[in-house]
């Protein structure tokens, strides 16, 4: 079972030039702990900011909306936290 988090969650919890991961996820308290479950990131809202992501899976929709407000990602194996 993936833990979700939409690009508008992104946009609400995160700066401009902030790395998305299970670690930030978990200390900026969308999820209890970085080991809980693999990321997905969806692709429900806006994000005007550039961020690295870095997710266990991500959508289409997702990836184009990081990459056309300048972010990058990069997805990580299973049970990979960091």
């Amino acid at each position: 079972m993936y833990v979700e988090i939409n690009v508008e969650d992104i946009e609400a919890r995160f700066d401009p030039g902030a790395e998305v991961s299970p670690s930030t996820l978990a200390e900026s308290g969308f999820m209890k702990s970085a080991g809980d479950n693999p990321v997905v990131v969806l692709g429900r809202g806006k994000l005007s900011k550039a961020v690295s992501v870095r997710a266990h899976r991500i959508t289409r929709g997702a990836l184009e909306k990081i990459e056309a407000a300048g972010g990058s990602v990069t997805v990580l194996e299973l049970g990979t936290v960091k």
